[in-house]
């Protein structure tokens, strides 16, 4: 794919990171580099609020957060 735009594996630098604001401005205020969201972050992230599933008391889905929190236990 590369190629196609006259690009080489040396022309490319790519970072991720998860929505933390201290890593997304270092990203981009100080390196001046183009922010990306883990896509693995991004998709467990979107999975859990489909389910209604938060590690925390704000749960849309209670009976469930506490099933998998008693599995991991």
């Amino acid at each position: 794919m590369l190629l196609v735009f006259g690009l080489e594996r040396k022309d490319v630098y790519g970072a991720m990171s998860d929505a933390g604001p201290d890593v997304k401005r270092m990203m981009s205020k100080e390196l001046e580099l183009q922010w990306e969201r883990c896509i693995a972050y991004m998709t467990n992230a979107a999975t859990k609020y489909a389910f209604g599933l938060e590690p925390s008391k704000s749960s849309h889905n209670p009976e469930v957060s506490e099933l998998i929190a008693q599995c991991g236990a």
